[in-house]
């Protein structure tokens, strides 16, 4: 039987944009590219990405915002993999549902100011007090 050699380079890249659209609006922009790679020593995997688009809006003085985002625009997050080993073929693909519309909504409730904390002073901060 011969010898199993696969050897490939690999590279994942992601990209995220923000956008400041002025009167409370904000977008963002984010993608992902996978290359082709070899998985789990033995698979092969074909290119894959996706793209995301996201808008968020603040309301109520700041404390509230409503955001909508859209997940893989495109309907590219596809897997692909194949193997042959030992002359056994194997090919898959999976995608399922990943272009997804998702929306949120939050609430900041109570104070948007904080009070600082106290100063803690160490024991070793006394001591140096006392013998300076």
């Amino acid at each position: 039987m011969p010898d199993l050699v696969l050897s490939t380079c690999a590279l994942e890249a992601f990209l995220q944009q923000d956008f400041d659209l002025g009167k409370g609006y904000r977008a963002k922009l984010t993608t992902l590219y996978n290359s082709p790679a070899i998985l789990q020593g033995t698979f092969k995997s074909k290119a894959n990405s996706d793209v995301d688009l996201g808008v968020q809006k603040n309301l109520f003085s700041g404390k509230g915002s409503l955001r909508v985002a859209v997940t893989d625009i495109f309907h590219t997050q596809k897997n692909q993999v194949s193997s042959n080993v030992s002359r056994q073929q194997l090919q898959t693909s999976s995608g399922g549902e990943t272009t997804l519309l998702r929306v949120a909504f939050n609430y900041r409730f109570g104070s948007n100011k904080v009070k600082a904390g106290a100063r803690h002073r160490t024991g070793a901060e006394e001591e140096s007090r006392r013998t300076n």
